[in-house]
């Protein structure tokens, strides 16, 4: 009886591994640049502009010298490169939404 329970009990683990593994997304294998990683990762500075933007943005001020710690807390959020990919998810998901909730242009049909 044990041994029945357990079988079903497999088969019941390998068709949820199966469904699971069916929803995974392909992702193609591309080589690691190692010169471009090595440039984008240089060029993440507290001097960029993206960071002086962004300080602009939120009335903080631009400095060369001492950095608060809200002035660096803005910075390391502009900087995280997840939170850019998240931000343009974002907005292709609100771009779908604003799409999907138009109306169809009307069409006309003629019968004979």
């Amino acid at each position: 009886m044990f041994r029945s329970s357990f079988a079903h009990f497999r088969s019941r683990f390998a068709a949820l591994l199966l469904i699971a593994c069916a929803g995974c997304q392909h992702v193609p294998l591309a080589p690691i640049d190692a010169a471009a990683n090595r440039d984008r990762i240089a060029a993440r500075s507290l001097r960029a502009t993206a960071v002086d933007d962004a300080l602009a943005r939120h009335s903080l001020p631009v400095t060369q010298g001492a950095w608060s710690l809200d002035q660096l807390t803005l910075a390391a959020w502009t900087l995280r490169t997840d939170v850019g990919v998240a931000r343009a998810e974002v907005g292709a998901a609100r771009a779908k939404t604003g799409v999907e909730s138009q109306r169809p242009n009307p069409t006309v049909q003629m019968t004979n």
